[in-house]
């Protein structure tokens, strides 16, 4: 359990790090929309690569392969509805994430950071400064799929795959494996605010319940891919609008991620 916990407290502080360092000078904070999804990416990766190394018996006992290809069901048909059902859960947490942004940060006036008070003194970006970032980096098409390739891999591999295959293979039960790492996946999206933490861990819990029953390859990477997509919606005009429709785009909802 410690060096499962352990590796998580990695990956979070080295975000942590990346936006203290970014926010250390004004010119630097530009640079935060892809210093933090590379350094998120790469930390995910090298952290599953170091609990797969610690923990050897998950690949004796088949828990990696089963976390990462076939799920603990065993059988096609459940990955098919394992996948159906990550796509339309991950659909109602997006939805469910908008909402308590809607009702945890009304009025538009307030809150805008939504930061803990105990962050707030590291003049760190808050939600509205990174909903900036992320809705520019949305309109380039090469780069934000580019650095959601990156993020979800390294973060399906270390949260879906490496954390609860070791936590399985130090004889934690597999509702354990699933919690955990969705909490420690929702601390890592502090700097969007208490609402898309709480977004995040339902979006954790579907995921890891999802590459439980039918592997992360075939059921939440895709699931994850298309949250992405569903992100980059919302910043991108529609290519069915006019257009006027793109000279004078009407009022769009609060973005949410």
């Amino acid at each position: 359990m410690n060096a499962v916990l352990g590796a998580a407290l990695a990956v979070f502080i080295l975000l942590g790090l990346t936006a203290a360092v970014c926010s250390a000078r004004p010119g630097w904070r530009k640079h935060l929309s892809v210093a933090a999804p590379v350094v998120l990416g790469a930390a995910c990766l090298a952290g599953a690569g170091a609990l797969l190394h610690q923990f050897p018996g998950s690949w004796d006992n088949g828990e990696i392969i089963a976390w990462l290809a076939l799920g603990h069901l065993g059988s096609p048909l459940a990955t098919l509805l394992a996948a159906a059902a990550a796509v339309g859960l991950a659909r109602v947490s997006f939805r469910t994430e908008h909402d308590l942004v809607g009702l945890l940060h009304r009025p538009a006036g307030t809150r805008t950071n939504a930061l803990p008070v105990e962050l707030l003194s590291l003049n760190l970006p808050g939600r509205a400064e990174t909903m900036r970032d992320v809705a520019r980096t949305a309109r380039a098409p090469v780069r934000f799929w580019g650095l959601s390739l990156l993020t979800v891999l390294g973060e399906e591999s270390f949260f879906r795959v490496a954390m609860p295959a070791a936590l399985i293979t130090a004889g934690f039960p597999a509702w354990l494996a699933v919690l955990l790492p969705a909490a420690a996946y929702a601390l890592n999206h502090v700097g969007f605010g208490t609402a898309s933490v709480a977004g995040k861990l339902l979006l954790g819990l579907v995921l890891g319940a999802g590459a439980w029953a039918g592997g992360a390859a075939l059921v939440s990477v895709p699931a994850h891919m298309l949250y992405q997509r569903w992100v980059q919606r919302q910043f991108v005009h529609s290519p069915a609008r006019s257009r006027h429709d793109h000279a004078t785009p009407s009022p769009r909802p609060r973005p949410r991620t």
